[in-house]
């Protein structure tokens, strides 16, 4: 299953992403807490929604897809309990979408793009309790995780748009906002 994150402040992005994708996708599942979006901690709830099987993808809504989505599942590697792209630290824009405060952290973006092996032992522990009580950010660094058990994806599905090379790009992600001419470019192409 392929999940977005949803959250209804930013219906247009949520539907072109969909659109770049071209199939059936999910929107994150409900719990009321939020952090800069309101699915900045449903991302977690995955394996959860998902009987604890399979492997599955989550993107955030800011997400352009260039390539078909499904060639991630190529990449599964079952040692991992998630795979992500690693972006190396960077120096982050003061704001993000909308006006937003936006601040670095360790694996910033990391919890973006994912790929969730939903069986894997260790993410049995992301019950909707679990997620309730642990800090959005804990949740964002994978603090339930070893460094082993996190594979690694190529970093062209996760371009971030303004801070790296968009030329060999399979999926930009427009983490700085999407009011600008170049989202509306891609747009005008779906």
């Amino acid at each position: 299953m392929i999940f977005i994150g949803y959250d209804d402040n930013y219906q247009m992005q949520y539907d072109n992403c969909i659109k770049s994708i071209g199939e059936e996708c999910h929107p994150t599942p409900f719990i009321d807490i939020e952090g800069s979006t309101k699915f900045t901690v449903s991302r977690f709830l995955i394996p959860e929604q998902t009987d604890y099987k399979g492997w599955h993808i989550f993107a955030d809504s800011d997400f352009i897809f260039l390539e078909d989505i499904n060639k991630l599942y190529e990449l599964i590697n079952e040692e991992y309990a998630i795979m992500v792209v690693k972006h190396a630290p960077y120096q982050v824009h003061s704001n993000k979408m909308d006006g937003k405060t936006n601040s670095y952290y360790d694996k910033k973006n990391w919890a973006s793009l994912i790929l969730w092996n939903s069986s894997h032992p260790k993410n049995k522990v992301l019950t909707k309790e679990f997620v309730k009580n642990t800090k959005p950010i804990d949740l964002l660094q994978f603090k339930w995780l070893d460094e082993s058990d996190i594979g690694e994806v190529p970093a062209e599905w996760n371009v971030l748009v303004d801070h790296h090379d968009i030329s060999n790009a399979k999926a930009l992600h427009f983490t700085n906002g999407v009011n600008n001419e170049q989202y509306a470019s891609y747009i005008n192409r779906l």
